[in-house]
């Protein structure tokens, strides 16, 4: 029997997580380190309503443009976007919406985006957080593909001293990483868990103490780190 196990995620989990953890008598704390403001754009709107493939890659810039005003907003009619919590976001609020290309990371999303492109396609929108990698831009000027960026949200950093001993901490952004080790440490015998390859490289900065999840989903994050913890409890 494994001794008690104390994991804090530095975001708020879905239902779902929650009770796995409660499932497997883990001590689960919940602690936001960064917050989501979405942006007023009216400005975009301003020019004759246009059909567009839009580019997303967080849940956040979904609901960015959800948020808008669906009498002037550009209508979307395709999609690329990341596997995962953003495609089913996608799916969710634009059920009959293809998604023309989705891949776990940017930089695979990108590639097949420039595969795929041809001029058939509506004009490309990438939304986007004020934070964002500079990944899809990057390649999608690098492939020659004519495309508009809008920052959509802005991510405010909430940084908060922790004084509890975790064994493991849950971190799903480089902007969280950040703002987590703005005002703290790790402790020798914590884990950082990363929910992809890119919150890792943050990560590397303040420690080497790093897991990461072997697919790049909330779910996966939290089955990992609950198994990985109670391996080194035992």
């Amino acid at each position: 029997m494994h001794r008690s196990i104390h994991i804090l995620s530095t975001k708020a989990l879905r239902t779902a997580s929650q009770d796995r953890a409660a499932q497997e008598g883990i001590r689960l704390e919940m602690l936001p380190f960064i917050r989501i403001e979405y942006s007023d754009v009216p400005e975009l709107f301003a020019a004759p309503k246009s059909s567009i493939t839009a580019i997303f890659t967080s849940v956040h810039a979904v609901k960015a443009y959800m948020g808008m005003d669906a009498a002037t907003r550009p209508e979307i009619k395709a999609v690329c976007c990341i596997a995962g919590a953003t495609e089913r976001e996608v799916h969710s609020v634009l059920p009959h919406v293809p998604v023309l290309a989705s891949r776990p990371y940017a930089a695979e999303l990108v590639r097949d985006i420039a595969q795929q492109y041809n001029a058939s396609w509506s004009s490309l929108h990438f939304y986007c957080g004020d934070q964002r990698m500079p990944t899809i831009p990057e390649g999608l000027a690098q492939a020659g593909i004519p495309f508009a960026e809008q920052v959509v949200y802005h991510t405010i950093a909430c940084p908060e001293k922790i004084d509890t001993v975790y064994e493991g901490i849950l971190f799903f952004s480089p902007s969280a990483v950040h703002s987590f080790f703005s005002l703290n440490a790790l402790p020798e015998q914590t884990i950082a868990f990363a929910i992809g390859h890119t919150t890792a490289g943050a990560l590397q900065q303040y420690t080497n103490r790093i897991a990461t999840a072997p697919q790049p989903d909330e779910e996966v994050l939290v089955a990992y780190a609950i198994e990985y913890c109670k391996e080194i409890k035992t």
